[in-house]
Order: structure tokens, then C-alpha cells, then sequence
């Protein structure tokens, strides 16, 4: 495998069902800036360096979701493509592993993970106590903190300087546990530091929450019932930069009981899962028209940044910015039971 240079964060064996007709460009449209860009699918929700981590040379989640994606692409293709109407239970196996690694993987989780630091900082800057609730996720960006440091200061080639950090790097560590211990946020943690260093930081932090919870998502998404979902004949279904939609366990779209997640594979079909064990009555189930209205506004507010259309029409996208600003801004949503640290 090639290095990679931009690390996707939805690949684009996904992306390239929502492709213009015949070409390998998007047409996205930039809801923060209410502009449309056209842009290649190899460009498209990646950055440089997405996943890469200092002093590590080897591209290890590079080499996992590559690896993902090619177990899951057949089935992917079967299901977006063929005649043949209904996921089977070798079907979910396959893709189950794809949405719960979907769901860890995006810059919507990324962003969290750096609100979370901030307002830990800001929290210690302010002497706030720390929630009960906040501890596992402070001690984990401790760890990751300490871990870096110590990794740079390994590095060092004068023995007396190393082992003279390496003691001070165990005394401030101490400290910083001790403040968790007695329910402060870790002092250490409102020191700055350099820039390329946060980062890498972030990365960790997302990398280890993504290998700690992909198995139990995994696990939840094959103990729930799945269904395709096909929008009516002359419309077409988004994709974004955040491409599994959470409902509020919705019936179709907004009311109690149905979906919990939706996820458009191509833009005239999609899987729809839900949180219950009951089989849905048929193995389709056909959108409203104002049923897919309903799901673009979710897909709005829950990207980040871009939503796509196979056929550059946004002009929904338009009316609901118009009617609901606040839907521009990129979306962020509680990660790993931080909601409470102010």
C-alpha cells in the first residue's frame, strides 16, 4: 500500500456513488459559506495527515480502514447497485463493522475531542471541579499527554538530560493524577504547548476512543434490525461529510418509533437501522417526499461542513439555511459523556 497523503474520513468508496454523472467530481455545497464547489472525490472530507502521528512512520489506521473497505466493498456494491432488494445476515456482518467505524471516524468526532481539551483548560484555568462523569475522558487525555512527552523525551540523545526530564515528566504527571484524584482538572492540562504537539495529542485521543468502542458499536448495530430505504422516484438522496444520520428513534423520519440511524448508500438507496429487534414489514421501505426533506435537514445540521448531491441540486438546502441560520454551523454533539463540564 501507497502512502497516503489525505487521510479520508468518509472514503471514497462511498463518496464515489454520489460522483456527478460520469465523472469522479462532487458537487458539494459549503453550508457555512451557502456555496456550491466541485471538487475531486479523492479531495473530498480529507485532510493531510488526517490520521498520521509524529515519529510513527508506519500508517497503521491507513492500513486498517483499507482493509475495512475492502472486505466491505462487494457487499457495498451489491447492495447500492443490484436488482435484488433485501440485506442478508452476511450482509450485516459485512457492513455492521463499516458503519460503526463511520460513525468513530469523522471530523464531527475529531472537533469533539478538541472541545473537550478547551474546556477541560479552561475548567482548570478556572479552578472549576471536575464531574465524576468527565474523569475517564481527563485521565485519558492525561495519559495521552504524559505519553507524548515521554516519547519526545526518549528521543533525546544526552543521557543526563533525558533521565533529568524523564524525572521531572514523572513528578508534574504525579501531580496531574493527584488533581483528578481529588476532582480538579489536571493543571497540566492548562499549560501551553506547542501546536504540533495538541494536535498529535487529539489524534491519539481519537485513534484509541475509535479501537475502544468500534467493537461495541459493532456489536449494537448487528443486535438491531436493518432495512434499504429508497427516496420517491424523482428525487435523490445526500450524502455529507458526517454520512451516518442519528435520529431520535424515529418512525420514518420524525415520529417514536422506527429508525435510529440512516445512512444513504447511493442516491437512490440507503439502509435504515433500527434500535429494536423487530423486522420491519417489508425489506424497502419508500421515503416521502417530505420524509427526505425531513432527513436533509438532519443531514444539514449534523455535517460539518459539506453535503453532497449526484446531481448539484441544493436548492432545498437553501430553503432550510433560510428558514433555520443556525443549521450552518458545523455540528457538534456530546463525545464519550463529556456533556456536562460546564
Amino acid at each position: 500500500m501507497s502512502r497516503v497523503k489525505f487521510g479520508h474520513y468518509v472514503p471514497q468508496l462511498h463518496l464515489r456513488y454520489f460522483a456527478h454523472a460520469g465523472e469522479k467530481r462532487l458537487h458539494c455545497f459549503d453550508k457555512t459559506e451557502g456555496k456550491v464547489l466541485i471538487a475531486p472525490v479523492n479531495r473530498v472530507a480529507a485532510e493531510r495527515n488526517f490520521y498520521d502521528l509524529v515519529g510513527q512512520a508506519e500508517q497503521f489506521a491507513e492500513r486498517t480502514f483499507n482493509d475495512l473497505e475492502g472486505a466491505t466493498g462487494t457487499i457495498y456494491k451489491r447492495i447500492a447497485t443490484a436488482p435484488r432488494e433485501d440485506i442478508t445476515e452476511n450482509d450485516l456482518k459485512q457492513l455492521a463493522p463499516f458503519v460503526a467505524t463511520q460513525l468513530l471516524r469523522t471530523r464531527v468526532v475529531r472537533d469533539n475531542i478538541v472541545n473537550v481539551r478547551n474546556e477541560s483548560r479552561q475548567a482548570a484555568e478556572e479552578g472549576r471541579p471536575l464531574p465524576k462523569s468527565a474523569r475517564r475522558n481527563v485521565l485519558r487525555n492525561l495519559n495521552e499527554v504524559v505519553s507524548v512527552q515521554r516519547s519526545q523525551i526518549e528521543a533525546m540523545t544526552d543521557p543526563k538530560r533525558r533521565d533529568e526530564a524523564l524525572k521531572v515528566l514523572e513528578a508534574v504527571a504525579e501531580e496531574a493524577y493527584e488533581d483528578v484524584r481529588k476532582g480538579r482538572f489536571p493543571r497540566v492540562l492548562a499549560n501551553g504547548q506547542p501546536d504540533s504537539v495538541k494536535d498529535d495529542q487529539v489524534k491519539r485521543s481519537h485513534l484509541q476512543a475509535l479501537a475502544n468502542s468500534v467493537t461495541l458499536q459493532t456489536e449494537a448495530l448487528l443486535s438491531s434490525s436493518w432495512t434499504l430505504i429508497k427516496p420517491p422516484r424523482d428525487e435523490r438522496l445526500w450524502t455529507t461529510d458526517n454520512p451516518v444520520v442519528r435520529l431520535n428513534s424515529t418512525k420514518r423520519i420524525d415520529s417514536d418509533a422506527g429508525f435510529s440511524m440512516v445512512m444513504p448508500l447511493t442516491p437512490t438507496r440507503g439502509i435504515g437501522i433500527m434500535n429494536i429487534a423487530t423486522l420491519p414489514s417489508s425489506p424497502v421501505v419508500e421515503l416521502t417526499s417530505d420524509e427526505v426533506f425531513a432527513l436533509r435537514r438532519l443531514q444539514i445540521l449534523q455535517s460539518t461542513r459539506f453535503v453532497m448531491a449526484s446531481d448539484g441540486d441544493f436548492a432545498a438546502a437553501r430553503e432550510l439555511l433560510s428558514k433555520e441560520p443556525q443549521l450552518s454551523k458545523p455540528f457538534t454533539e456530546p463525545f464519550g459523556g463529556l456533556s456536562n463540564l460546564r
